[in-house]
C-alpha cells in the first residue's frame, strides 16, 4: 500500500536506548555524511564523541576526545571538519576526536555558529568570522554587544529563500537577564553587505 508506504517514512521511529547518550550531562548533535556524531560531557566530565551511521541508528560508538577543556556545546561543522572553542582558542579535529589548536591571534571566548563558507564565535563583546579559524574579522552589529547571547547557546545555518547565494544564519540564547535571537544574511559571493 503506498500511502502506508509514505505514512512509514514520514515516522518518527524509537531508536532504542543507549548507556552512552543516556550519560552524556553536556551535548551536540551533527549529523554530516550519513553519520550522526554527538559530543558530549560525561558524569566524570569526560569529553566523548559518539557515532552512529544513519544505517544503524541505535548503534552507537564511544570515543574519547582528546582535549579535555574542549566546549562540547561549542562544536561545529565546516567543510567535513569539526571547529570548537577551548581555552580561548579555536580546535579542529577531522573525526571529532583528535583535536588540535589552529594559530589565532584573537581570543575566542566562544565558537557560535558556522556557515557554509565561515565560521562565527564571539569574542570580548562582539563577533567575529573567519573562513578557517585563523583569521578573524569583526562582524558589524545593529544592537548593543550587552545582547549577545552568553550561554544556552543554539545555531542554525539555512539557505536564503530569496537568493542561491546567501544564506540565513540564525543564533540564539540568552544574556544575564534574557533570551535573545540574532540573525544574520551571509552573501555568499561576498559581493553585498546585509
Amino acid at each position: 500500500n503506498p500511502e502506508r508506504r509514505i505514512h512509514q517514512r514520514n515516522c518518527w521511529q524509537k531508536a532504542g536506548k543507549n548507556s552512552y547518550v543516556a550519560a552524556l550531562t553536556e551535548q551536540r548533535a551533527l549529523h554530516i555524511g550519513g553519520t550522526t556524531y554527538v559530543f558530549g560531557r560525561e558524569g566524570d566530565d569526560t569529553p566523548v564523541v559518539l557515532t552512529a551511521s544513519s544505517a544503524t541508528p541505535a548503534n552507537w560508538t564511544r570515543t574519547p576526545i582528546s582535549l579535555n577543556t574542549i566546549d562540547v556545546r561549542s562544536v561545529q561543522a565546516k567543510n567535513n571538519l569539526f571547529y570548537a572553542s577551548a581555552a580561548g582558542g579555536i580546535y579542529v579535529s577531522s573525526d571529532g576526536a583528535s583535536w588540535s589548536a589552529v594559530s589565532t591571534e584573537v581570543p575566542i571566548d566562544v565558537l557560535l555558529a558556522a556557515g557554509s563558507t565561515r565560521l562565527y564565535a564571539r569574542s570580548g563583546n562582539t563577533i567575529v568570522s573567519s573562513s578557517d579559524g585563523t583569521i578573524w574579522t569583526t562582524c558589524a552589529l545593529d544592537a548593543s554587544a550587552d545582547f549577545l547571547p552568553a550561554k544556552g547557546i543554539c545555531s542554525i545555518c539555512q539557505p536564503a529563500r530569496s537568493n542561491s547565494n546567501s544564506e540565513t544564519i540564525l543564533l540564539g540564547g540568552q544574556t544575564a537577564s534574557e533570551a535573545v535571537i540574532w540573525s544574520l544574511t551571509a552573501d555568499l559571493t561576498n559581493t553585498y553587505t546585509y
